[in-house]
């Protein structure tokens, strides 16, 4: 067991890697994995000694019987498995009891094995599913009449029986095609419309109490069958539209619980506590066959839609399927653990629905007699299946209420419970109302839309006398109804013409107090564009204010700062015309030094030319003294001794007198380039004072153009002061302007306020008078609509008080016309009558 536990763990531990990784899915077993999960959650209740329920689940083998209502495990069909739908809480009752809902985890395990095939170990293997489908192909219905369908004419509605409180609803059958249900009762069948609830005709059966009802396939006949307990037990045959026997049928030793006609109305099954099913020949009454293959009481008989086969089912669960004219075993369904209570074929004939007292409904497909669906429909045990004409399943059962399921098991609607067991179920013809009945002899009919209760059709209907008694009090009550209809009608319309003549007086008040909110709301608006135009001018000459004091300050500024400018300007120009004459002070001074410099250069070129020319002729006379010298020497060098010194003396001579020269030359010389050099000094310093001079023009030249343009500029920002000055003094005389025109229209505009003020006030006044106008006009409309809904009504009601008194007048009159004819009836036909051997042709 401690491995059991161990791998389960392991498995709830790895399934989640087991989810990312997709390795082909191992097995799901029961020995493997369910069992611990079945153990720790549901062998306290579900075991093979305390089997609650008739369920163990410590056994495989047992697991998969299932319980007293059926199985519970469907191998591979998770949605037909009933186990799943407790513990997954999808129906109730939740499994476990008083818990919560298992961990997604188990639930998973739970759900992978029975989709696995519900495997019992790791040798198990899944057999291919053979589950039969619901949706197999095939009409859903068969028999309808060619033309309008069977109803009820002219059928006697004098009960055999009336009792304070009615037997136990033993069955009620509803037409195929037609608003028509029987009810059975004490030795009567009631007949019913569906769509009002009426009484159309009671049927005297009396044979006993009829057990079972069954419309033809084409709901020209009704088929009763019962008797008198461990007594007597008959079919009969009655004409819809007449209410006529057509023939009665069998003779059996005790009551017929089960019967039925086959579509082609050829053959009739019954049967009962005699455990035998007998068909009978509708031609002439033989019997055709018996069936004793039941080993109980045959509690539930139906034909196929098609007529090929017949069902039958039993008290000790025996459930089969029949040839239908050879009376062969085609079936043998086996699967519900208790007494049969019912079967009901859908139209195609494909599936057959079985109900039983182990709760459970099965459906079963009918080729191999597999379950396609089987589900609990009633706690205690399930006592009617019948589908209806669109394939929805109509039942009842011990938990007292009646249900409706969908095709697929499904449940769609539940009805409120009845005080007893719910006995009986059955749709109607359109599928739209649902018909019950229970122990205590209650049969209700519900609007399945809104599953309100919409009559009670009781299985013993009052007498013709006690219907022309309620009658009378009906034609009594209604022609009081008439009268007081009449003067309700009378009140009516003189309120409405009282609502009519003030509501006219009111739409008057109303026209004239809309015309004065009209004027009022024309001077309103008058009012009301002056004063936004004072506020706009008012608006428009703040902004232009704001506007004037914001250009004022500016200007203001600039004004200042041109003033400052002019005075810079001025400042500037009086310090250039010092700075001019002060250069033209110190040009006067370079030009006089100019001059004066001018004047000793050109005498020391004077003297430099006089040098130069002294220095010319001593160059000269020293070269012609030292040519001498040469010519001397030359006369010595070549001269005889007599001769030389002579010579020698001149040469002497020559030489002083070249020396001299020489000496005479250097002088001159010296003199000539100190006198050049004093020169270029003298020409130097000229060339300066020329150019300071010159500079000095330039300056001079300069600060006369700054003095002219400082005085320009001055006189240039006097004027843009003087410009700003006006403009200052321009915008200021508009401030004032725009200041008394914001004053004017501040004034006007709080004497139009006040007009606005008493026209709102007046305004208001005729506001309050239209609102009561309106108020009034609303509620004399609301009660003018009233009156007129109320007249309305009261003319419906006379009509209709009229009519309803015409037609109880018409009533009575028929119901006493029908109480003496059926008075003056022969006996009615008693269990002793003969039988008819004939099916009629109508009926046919």
């Amino acid at each position: 067991m401690k491995k059991i536990i161990t791998t389960a763990m392991l498995l709830l531990v790895a399934a989640p890697l087991a989810a990312q990784e997709k390795p082909a899915s191992p097995k799901v077993t029961y020995d493997d994995h369910v069992r611990a999960i079945f153990r720790e959650h549901c062998f306290t209740c579900h075991n093979q000694s305390e089997a609650k329920g008739g369920l163990a689940l410590d056994s495989f083998g047992k697991a998969m019987e299932g319980g007293s209502s059926g199985e519970v495990i469907v191998a591979q069909d998770i949605e037909s498995s009933r186990l799943w739908d407790l513990v997954a809480h999808i129906d109730t009752p939740t499994m476990p009891p008083n818990q919560d809902k298992l961990p997604q985890p188990k639930l998973d395990l739970i759900k992978s094995w029975i989709e696995m095939g519900a495997l019992e170990n790791s040798g198990s293997t899944a057999k291919k599913s053979n589950k039969p489908s619901l949706k197999m192909a095939g009409p859903t219905t068969t028999g309808k009449p060619e033309g309008p369908a069977a109803m009820p004419e002219n059928v006697w509605r004098q009960p055999s029986i009336y009792t304070d409180r009615a037997a136990a609803v033993s069955s009620i059958a509803t037409s195929p095609w037609a608003p028509l249900a029987a009810v059975a009762g004490q030795k009567q069948i009631s007949l019913y419309n569906t769509d009002n609830g009426r009484l159309l005709g009671i049927l005297p059966y009396p044979e006993g109490i009829a057990f079972i009802l069954r419309f033809s396939r084409n709901g020209e006949l009704l088929l009763a069958g019962g008797g008198r307990g461990a007594h007597s037990g008959t079919v009969v045959l009655y004409e819809v539209r007449t209410g006529k026997r057509l023939m009665t049928l069998g003779d059996e030793l005790d009551v017929v619980l089960a019967a039925d006609i086959n579509p082609s109305l050829t053959r009739v099954a019954l049967g009962g506590p005699q455990k035998i099913i007998r068909i009978y020949s509708t031609e002439d009454g033989s019997l055709l066959h018996e069936i004793k293959k039941h080993t109980d009481w045959v509690t539930a008989l139906e034909y196929s839609p098609d007529g090929v086969l017949l069902a039958s089912g039993d008290r000790a669960n025996g459930l089969f399927v029949w040839e239908a004219d050879a009376a062969q075993e085609y079936l043998n369904l086996q699967g519900h653990k208790e007494a049969i209570t019912a079967v009901s074929w859908r139209g195609d004939s494909n599936v057959l629905a079985s109900a039983s007292e182990d709760s459970a409904v099965k459906l079963w497909e009918m080729n191999e007699g597999k379950t396609i669906k089987s589900f609990n429909a009633h706690g205690g045990g399930t006592e009617c299946v019948r589908f209806g004409q669109d394939g929805r399943l109509a039942t009842a059962g011990r938990d007292r209420v009646a249900k409706v399921f969908s095709g697929d098991g499904k449940e769609e609607k539940k009805s409120p419970a009845f005080g007893d067991i719910a006995l009986e179920a059955v749709l109607t013809y359109d599928g739209k109302r649902l018909i019950a009945g229970d122990w205590n002899g209650i049969v209700r009919m519900w609007d399945l839309e809104k599953m309100e209760e919409v009559a009670q059709l009781p299985p013993n209907p009052p007498t013709y006398e006690m219907q022309i008694a309620a009658q009378q009090t009906a034609q009594t009550a209604a022609k009081a109804k008439a009268d007081e209809a009449a003067t309700q009608l009378a009140a009516a319309e003189k309120s409405v013409a009282d609502k009519k003549s003030q509501q006219t007086a009111n739409v008057e008040t109303l026209a004239r107090l809309q015309k004065e909110i009209a004027d009022l709301a024309a001077n309103t608006k008058k009012a009301d564009d002056e004063k936004n135009a004072q506020i706009a001018a008012i608006k428009q000459n703040g902004d232009k204010q704001k506007s004037l004091e914001g250009a004022i300050a500016k200007m203001d500024q600039e004004l200042a700062q041109v003033v400052k400018a002019v005075q810079g300007a001025q400042e500037k120009m009086k310090n250039a015309a010092a700075q001019l004459t002060k250069r033209q002070t110190e040009l006067k001074a370079a030009q006089t030094a100019f001059a004066t410099a001018k004047q000793q250069t050109e005498a020391a070129k004077q003297k430099e030319a006089a040098a130069k020319a002294d220095m010319t002729k001593a160059t000269d006379a020293a070269t012609s003294a030292a040519a001498a010298l040469k010519t001397s020497e030359e006369k010595l060098a070549s001269a005889a001794e007599a001769e030389k010194e002579a010579l020698m003396q001149q040469v002497a001579e020559n030489r002083k007198a070249a020396d001299a020269a020489k000496t005479a030359a250097d002088q001159a010389t010296s003199l000539a380039a100190a006198a050049t050099a004093e020169v270029a000094k003298l020409t130097k310093e000229m060339e300066a004072k020329t150019a300071a001079a010159k500079q000095l023009e330039q300056l001079v030249a300069a600060d006369d153009a700054e003095v002219k343009k400082q005085t320009a500029e001055s006189q240039r920002l006097d004027g843009e002061r003087q410009q700003k000055a006006d403009a200052v003094a321009k915008s200021k005389a508009d401030l004032d302007a725009v200041k008394q025109a914001i004053v004017a229209a501040q004034a006007k505009q709080k004497q139009l306020e006040g007009a606005l003020a008493g026209y709102a006030k007046e305004t208001q006044q005729r506001q309050a008078a239209i609102k009561q106008a309106e108020e009034a006009k609303a509620k004399l409309a609301t009660e003018l609509a009233e009156l007129e809904k109320q007249k309305g009504e009261r003319t419906a009601a006379v009509e209709a008080t009229k009519k309803s008194l015409a037609d109880a007048e018409s009533t009575l009159t028929k119901l006493k016309a029908e109480a003496a004819a059926y008075a003056a009836q022969p006996q009615q036909v008693s269990a002793d009558a003969p039988t008819e051997t004939q099916v009629s042709e109508v009926a046919k």
